[in-house]
């Protein structure tokens, strides 16, 4: 049977930052007096933001799929971590200013596009009887920057895992969300675009799944795009 409700997770499922992160992140650095280097920023954001999952981890067993409650407090001391790791050559007053810059400049609509298939499918779905709506591991920015993009601004329910308390792939996080709804896991899909957080933690609690990976890397099982996932639940 499929399922009644599709939701997606946000960030490389449907919007992505444009400017990138990486260069907006070089924008803000330059302009405070870092010598970062787009290529050393790119390298040293990637392992600042895994170090960075390890604010939410809990102890012991790193295999866990549970985390520590997380709220936009916690967030945005998240980002705070991995924006000192970047602008570690910054005294720390201008690296407190870079993570106020770019703290706002994401929470900005016009920064961030939605994938070419995204308002298509999402129409296309929402005409075929689906309920549709977003589950995210993000803060309340999120809601202001879906209110800003047509078809997301239409969505009744936005999941964002700094309001729910849990971040995927925590069960807190999933078992919030069908409370919400009223509806049983086998009734409900996610679509994303991380294997650990979105898949692995929704099928641990009985969802349907689906991997999207717009890089091209397709693994076993996963989609290139939203236009492949609309035609297998209605083709």
């Amino acid at each position: 049977m499929p399922p009644r409700a599709i939701l997606f997770d946000a960030v490389g499922t449907l919007i992505y930052a444009e400017p990138s992160v990486v260069e907006t992140y070089a924008r803000v650095g330059q302009a405070l007096g870092s010598s970062r280097s787009l290529g050393e920023i790119k390298e040293i954001f990637r392992a600042a933001y895994q170090r960075s999952e390890c604010l939410f981890a809990l102890p012991g067993d790193g295999s866990t799929l549970d985390r520590l409650p997380t709220s936009d407090e916690r967030e945005r001391q998240r980002w705070r971590q991995v924006v000192g790791e970047v602008f570690a050559d910054l005294p720390p007053s201008a690296a407190e200013e870079a993570l106020d810059r770019l703290w706002r400049h994401f929470a900005l609509p016009h920064h961030w596009r939605l994938y070419n298939d995204v308002a298509p499918v999402w129409d296309e779905l929402s005409r075929r009887g689906f309920l549709l709506a977003v589950a995210s591991n993000f803060d309340s920015r999120l809601e202001s920057i879906c209110r800003d993009l047509a078809p997301l601004d239409g969505c009744r329910h936005l999941f964002i895992s700094s309001r729910i308390g849990y971040p995927k792939p925590s069960a807190q996080f999933f078992r919030a969300v069908e409370d919400a709804l009223g509806l049983s896991p086998e009734q409900l899909l996610l679509v994303g675009d991380d294997p650990t957080s979105d898949i692995a933690g929704a099928a641990r609690c009985g969802w349907n799944t689906q991997l999207v990976c717009r890089d091209g890397t397709v693994d076993s099982g996963a989609i290139r795009s939203l236009t492949e996932l609309s035609a297998k639940l209605t083709g």
